[in-house]
């Protein structure tokens, strides 16, 4: 069985490395502090929130209400993620919490389920379910955040008289800003202020909002302690590939270095290329620096009419720009030579071209991820491609 798994939560086995961020992640849960989860995307981030938040369930019985909002287009759906994705705990904060929720935050209603009741499973209690009722659907932006507001009103009193502990963790939370009405991080920050019960844990990758949201003149500064996750060390990551190649039969002639330094730094796009290794790797027995470059290569052709369909509808300077960063232009990018190389007259429009790339975008599914990043040198700026894989499939064009 191929151990690399990149498309799930990674179980008590396959979860590498962090030690130190989910304990940190532990100590803010049970010990009531807010703390601020920060990193790029694909790091981990969301991996050590749920592995914190169960261990911290099971050896503490801590309860963690979980919301990824870049998943969500209205504060409504996050409000409802939340409180479904805690009902097998509610319970654990008295046997009325879901008909207390719902009786005082005007817009939740109670469903019945099949199965998991919300008092633990105590036979004979009816199972129900809390969702976000059409009426308050239909309203505006402001009374979504009134009814997220009074639910973490409720939540705070209901953690006090329970004495268990209680942690909001909202992942992605700078779509806050885009999914909420005006100055919604304020009300955010005016309620947690007045919570003496929950702990609050953002986490988040665009480091931008992020600056915005907890420097000196935003909403949350000062309020929370902070922690980065950042690469697992290159050779930590390469021996434990190798080390997971060879207890599966396989093995690594200087596989795991070569799937770092293929991926880059980001540890679900390392995990992905190992997955893709394994296979290839399996019916030979061996995994080769060769090995790993043949299937980067396969990953690409695997995503290929994905990576067409973000290109496709891009205009031709915005093609330009990344066909540039692709063939190794990301640090002289407004260089002369780079600009007329590459057919890019205006600076004014490049810069505002790389401004579009590095936002994140919306699709029929939710918001997606830039396709531009940037890296501040002492020497320059560089641009970088969000995903490796589609720069391998850029570069491809360049020359065809």
């Amino acid at each position: 069985m191929n151990p690399f798994r990149f498309d799930r939560l990674p179980t008590a086995t396959s979860f590498f490395d962090r030690e130190k961020e989910v304990a940190e992640i532990i100590k803010a849960i049970t010990e009531g502090g807010n703390l601020l989860v920060y990193g790029p995307r694909r790091m981990g981030k969301t991996s050590c929130l749920l592995k914190a938040a169960r261990i911290a369930a099971d050896k503490h019985g801590a309860v963690s209400f979980f919301v990824d909002l870049s998943l969500y287009a209205t504060l409504a759906d996050v409000t409802e993620a939340l409180l479904k994705n805690a009902t097998p705990a509610l319970g654990s904060l008295g046997s009325r919490t879901a008909y207390i929720l719902a009786e005082t935050v005007k817009g939740l209603v109670l469903k019945p389920k099949a199965k998991a009741s919300v008092d633990g499973g105590a036979s004979g209690v009816p199972s129900i379910d809390i969702e976000i009722g059409l009426e308050l659907r239909s309203k505006d932006s402001a009374a979504h955040s009134k009814a997220l507001i009074d639910v973490l009103d409720k939540i705070d009193e209901l953690a006090g008289k329970s004495r268990k502990k209680v942690a909001i963790i909202l992942d992605e939370f700078t779509f806050l800003e885009l999914i909420g009405p005006e100055r919604v991080s304020w009300q955010l920050r005016g309620a947690m202020q007045k919570h003496q019960h929950v702990a609050y844990i953002l986490a988040g990758s665009v480091q931008h909002m992020i600056d915005q949201l907890h420097g000196d003149q935003g909403p949350f500064m000062g309020m929370f302690g902070r922690l980065l996750v950042g690469p697992i060390p290159t050779d930590l990551m390469s021996e434990w590939i190798d080390t997971s190649l060879k207890k599966n039969g396989i093995q690594s002639e200087g596989a795991g270095a070569e799937c770092v330094l293929l991926a880059g730094p980001r540890t679900r796009d390392i995990v992905q290329l190992a997955r893709k290794t394994f296979d290839e790797a399996n019916t030979k027995g061996v995994a080769k620096p060769s090995t790993v470059k043949a299937a980067f290569a396969l990953i690409v052709d695997d995503f290929a009419e994905e990576y067409w369909r973000l290109w496709s509808p891009l205009s031709s300077v915005n093609k330009s720009i990344l066909q540039a960063i692709a063939s190794g232009h990301g640090l002289t990018l407004f260089h002369r030579d780079t600009l007329l190389r590459y057919g890019l007259i205006s600076t004014a429009a490049v810069s505002q071209a790389c401004r579009t790339l590095e936002q994140n975008r919306a699709g029929s599914s939710g918001y997606r991820p830039p396709i531009l990043g940037r890296i501040e040198h002492t020497t320059g700026r560089e641009y970088v491609f969000d995903n490796p894989f589609f720069k391998v499939w850029v570069r491809r064009l360049s020359y065809v």
